[in-house]
C-alpha cells in the first residue's frame, strides 16, 4: 500500500443547484398529478422556488407579501377546509414571525400546512445576519407534531416536497 500526499488528491467539483428549484419541481410535479395543493409566498418571487407553479396554476397560488403571520393564519384556514397548503417563506421569518400562529393555530390543529423555509439555517449565505440562524430548525423541531426535513440539495428537496404532500394526504 502506498502512502498518498495531499498533492496527490484530485478534488471532483460537483455543480449543484439551489434547492429551491428542486421544491418548485415538486410542487409543479404534484400539481400535474392533480394533487389538491394550494401554495403561498412570502414576497420571495423566483428565489422561493414558487414563479413556475404561479404561472402554471395561478389560481392555486397566492402571495401575502412579506406577512407571514396573515400568511399562515390564512394557510391555517384553508387547512381547516381541507386544503393541503405549502407556505413559502424565509425559514428565519416563518419562525420568528409566525411561530406563535404556527405553534397555536397550526401544530395544536394538526392542521395539514407545510411550510417551507427557504435559506433556513445558514444557507442564506450573504444575506446577512436578518436571515441567517441555527435557531429557525432547532425552534421549529420543538413544535408538537411538526417534522423538520432539510434536503441537502435540489434531487431530495423536490422527494421531500413530494413526501411531504404524501405524508399530508395520509
Amino acid at each position: 500500500m502506498t502512502e498518498m500526499g495531499l498533492a496527490d488528491v484530485h478534488h471532483k467539483v460537483v455543480e449543484t443547484e439551489a434547492t429551491v428549484h428542486g421544491y418548485e419541481r415538486g410542487l409543479v410535479e404534484l400539481a400535474e398529478r392533480g394533487t389538491d395543493i394550494i401554495v403561498m409566498d412570502a414576497d420571495l418571487g423566483a428565489v422561493g422556488g414558487t414563479g413556475e407553479f404561479h404561472k402554471r396554476f395561478p389560481d392555486r397560488f397566492l402571495e401575502f407579501g412579506l406577512s407571514e403571520q396573515d400568511m399562515l393564519g390564512t394557510a391555517a384556514g384553508l387547512a381547516q377546509e381541507g386544503h393541503v397548503v405549502f407556505v413559502t417563506a424565509h425559514g428565519m421569518l416563518a419562525a420568528a414571525n409566525a411561530w406563535d400562529v404556527i405553534r397555536s393555530t397550526i401544530c395544536y390543529a394538526s392542521l395539514k400546512v407545510i411550510v417551507c423555509g427557504v435559506d433556513a439555517g445558514f444557507s442564506s449565505g450573504g444575506d446577512g445576519c436578518a436571515r441567517q440562524s441555527l435557531e429557525d430548525v432547532a425552534v421549529m423541531r420543538a413544535l408538537p407534531g411538526m417534522t423538520v426535513i432539510v434536503p441537502t440539495d435540489a434531487i431530495e428537496a423536490r422527494k421531500a416536497t413530494v413526501a411531504a404532500a404524501n405524508l399530508a394526504f395520509s
